[in-house]
């Protein structure tokens, strides 16, 4: 079964911010934010109501280039002070990275094939403190028990 799904992508470029970056920690440093809007819509039932909306604010360090999330608005951006600013910021994880951490989870139940992608998720997430650093070390603790359990089990049977 075919749903054709509509989507629409608006980037919005934001005000040049002074905040204090959490990667390279310098203070002070002018960030670059911008605001994407994307809205999805389900083209037979009614093509120009959206069903899904999301918005991605991000901040881009003009010293180091890393690109954090935040949950400010462009306009709470432009007023907050940098201390406001450096504890609404999140490290942003790309598209593979969660892949990783998701099959990493899901195949933690086969030996070596989950320890693999959660190895993965793990090294990918490995300098950022966000939830999918959690997530990827519970998919790495898991896939390393089922693992261990199954080497366990073909020594004893030899």
């Amino acid at each position: 079964m075919f749903i054709p799904i509509a989507s629409k992508r608006t980037e919005t470029a934001g005000p040049e911010i002074i905040f204090n970056c959490p990667a390279c920690g310098k203070e002070g440093v002018v960030g670059k934010t911008s605001e994407m809007m994307e809205e999805n819509s389900l083209l037979w039932i009614m093509p120009s109501m959206p069903f899904f909306t999301s918005r991605v604010r991000r901040i881009v360090c003009g010293q180091c280039g890393k690109a954090f999330r935040t949950s400010l608005s462009l306009e709470q951006l432009s007023d907050a002070s940098p201390e406001d600013v450096a504890r609404n910021v999140a490290a942003q994880v790309n598209f593979i990275a969660k892949c990783c951490i998701i099959m990493g989870l899901v195949l933690a139940i086969f030996p070596f094939f989950g320890l693999v992608f959660a190895g993965i998720g793990m090294l990918c997430t490995l300098k950022r403190r966000t939830g999918w650093r959690t997530v990827a070390i519970i998919g790495l603790v898991l896939s390393a028990i089922t693992t261990a359990g199954i080497m366990v089990i073909i020594m004893l049977c030899n």
